[in-house]
Protein backbone atom coordinates (compact mmCIF):
# COMPACT_ATOMS: atom_id res chain seq x y z
CA UNK A 1 0.00 0.00 0.00
CA UNK A 2 1.11 3.40 -0.99
CA UNK A 3 -1.34 5.99 -0.43
CA UNK A 4 -2.23 8.76 -2.91
CA UNK A 5 1.73 9.20 -3.87
CA UNK A 6 2.46 12.39 -1.68
CA UNK A 7 2.01 11.41 1.70
CA UNK A 8 5.93 11.65 2.45
CA UNK A 9 4.75 15.85 2.73
CA UNK A 10 3.50 15.02 6.10
CA UNK A 11 6.97 14.50 7.08
CA UNK A 12 7.51 17.97 6.66
CA UNK A 13 4.42 19.28 8.21
CA UNK A 14 6.20 20.73 11.31
CA UNK A 15 2.73 21.31 13.25
CA UNK A 16 1.89 18.61 15.38
CA UNK A 17 -0.38 16.27 13.14
CA UNK A 18 -3.42 14.23 14.44
CA UNK A 19 -5.29 11.21 12.36
CA UNK A 20 -9.02 10.86 12.90
CA UNK A 21 -10.84 8.16 10.83
CA UNK A 22 -13.79 6.11 10.57
CA UNK A 23 -14.48 2.28 9.41
CA UNK A 24 -13.34 -1.23 10.73
CA UNK A 25 -10.91 -0.83 13.35
CA UNK A 26 -8.72 -3.73 12.22
CA UNK A 27 -8.71 -2.26 8.40
CA UNK A 28 -7.68 1.39 9.72
CA UNK A 29 -5.05 -0.27 11.82
CA UNK A 30 -3.61 -2.13 8.86
CA UNK A 31 -3.90 0.82 6.48
CA UNK A 32 -1.66 3.32 9.09
CA UNK A 33 0.54 0.68 9.78
CA UNK A 34 1.05 -0.52 6.06
CA UNK A 35 1.55 2.49 4.78
CA UNK A 36 4.22 3.47 7.73
CA UNK A 37 2.84 7.02 9.23
CA UNK A 38 2.03 6.12 12.81
CA UNK A 39 5.21 7.73 14.08
CA UNK A 40 3.63 10.98 12.41
CA UNK A 41 0.89 11.82 14.24
CA UNK A 42 0.24 12.84 18.20
CA UNK A 43 -2.34 10.68 18.11
CA UNK A 44 -4.84 8.47 15.69
CA UNK A 45 -8.18 7.73 16.37
CA UNK A 46 -10.50 5.32 14.67
CA UNK A 47 -14.39 6.12 14.93
CA UNK A 48 -14.86 2.37 14.16
CA UNK A 49 -18.02 1.55 13.17
CA UNK A 50 -17.49 -2.36 14.12
CA UNK A 51 -17.78 -1.89 17.73
CA UNK A 52 -20.77 0.20 19.89
CA UNK A 53 -20.52 3.78 20.69
CA UNK A 54 -18.95 5.31 17.51
CA UNK A 55 -18.49 9.07 18.44
CA UNK A 56 -18.43 10.64 15.21
CA UNK A 57 -15.76 12.61 13.85
CA UNK A 58 -17.03 16.30 15.73
CA UNK A 59 -16.58 15.08 18.82
CA UNK A 60 -13.34 13.23 17.83
CA UNK A 61 -12.24 17.19 17.29
CA UNK A 62 -14.25 18.17 20.52
CA UNK A 63 -11.59 15.95 22.44
CA UNK A 64 -8.41 16.71 20.43
CA UNK A 65 -9.27 20.69 20.93
CA UNK A 66 -9.81 20.11 24.94
CA UNK A 67 -7.18 17.77 25.34
CA UNK A 68 -4.68 19.48 24.03
CA UNK A 69 -5.47 23.28 24.59
CA UNK A 70 -6.30 23.99 20.90
CA UNK A 71 -8.45 26.97 20.48
CA UNK A 72 -10.54 25.83 17.11
CA UNK A 73 -9.17 28.67 14.75
CA UNK A 74 -5.76 27.31 15.36
CA UNK A 75 -6.50 23.82 13.77
CA UNK A 76 -6.69 22.53 10.16
CA UNK A 77 -8.93 19.79 9.34
CA UNK A 78 -7.52 18.38 6.24
CA UNK A 79 -9.67 15.27 4.23
CA UNK A 80 -12.10 14.97 1.59
CA UNK A 81 -15.34 14.28 2.74
CA UNK A 82 -17.43 17.52 2.63
CA UNK A 83 -20.24 15.47 4.73
CA UNK A 84 -17.71 14.26 7.18
CA UNK A 85 -14.66 15.94 8.48
CA UNK A 86 -14.97 18.98 6.30
CA UNK A 87 -18.51 19.69 7.84
CA UNK A 88 -17.71 18.79 11.56
CA UNK A 89 -14.42 21.04 11.35
CA UNK A 90 -16.65 23.71 10.14
CA UNK A 91 -19.33 23.11 12.53
CA UNK A 92 -16.64 23.65 15.40
CA UNK A 93 -15.17 26.87 13.70
CA UNK A 94 -11.92 25.52 12.55
CA UNK A 95 -10.64 26.38 9.15
CA UNK A 96 -11.01 22.89 6.58
CA UNK A 97 -9.18 22.14 3.62
CA UNK A 98 -10.60 19.45 1.01
CA UNK A 99 -8.42 17.28 -0.88
CA UNK A 100 -10.34 16.71 -3.98
CA UNK A 101 -8.46 13.09 -5.30
CA UNK A 102 -9.99 11.44 -8.16
CA UNK A 103 -13.88 10.58 -7.91
CA UNK A 104 -13.89 12.80 -4.81
CA UNK A 105 -16.80 15.22 -5.10
CA UNK A 106 -15.94 18.88 -4.79
CA UNK A 107 -18.34 20.99 -2.45
CA UNK A 108 -17.47 24.37 -1.70
CA UNK A 109 -17.52 24.52 1.90
CA UNK A 110 -14.11 24.12 3.07
CA UNK A 111 -11.90 26.78 3.54
CA UNK A 112 -9.47 25.83 0.93
CA UNK A 113 -9.02 23.00 -1.79
CA UNK A 114 -6.16 21.02 -3.19
CA UNK A 115 -5.57 18.21 -4.90
CA UNK A 116 -2.32 17.33 -3.02
CA UNK A 117 -0.71 17.25 0.20
CA UNK A 118 1.79 19.41 -0.98
CA UNK A 119 0.01 22.46 -1.75
CA UNK A 120 -0.85 21.74 1.44
CA UNK A 121 2.51 23.42 2.74
CA UNK A 122 1.48 26.54 0.93
CA UNK A 123 -1.64 26.62 2.74
CA UNK A 124 -0.15 25.86 6.07
CA UNK A 125 2.67 28.92 5.43
CA UNK A 126 -0.01 31.37 4.46
CA UNK A 127 -2.18 30.97 7.47
CA UNK A 128 1.23 31.11 9.96
CA UNK A 129 1.68 34.25 8.19
CA UNK A 130 -1.76 35.43 9.01
CA UNK A 131 -1.47 35.01 12.53
CA UNK A 132 1.93 35.98 12.91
Amino acid sequence: MDGDGDLHVLRDITQQLFLVTSGFRRLQESKVNALGIRSLFAEIRIDAIDEPGTKGKARHFEEILRTHSFKPEEVLVVGDNPDSEIAAGNRLGMKTVQVLRPGVPYEDNASYFTNSLETLLGILSSLERHQN
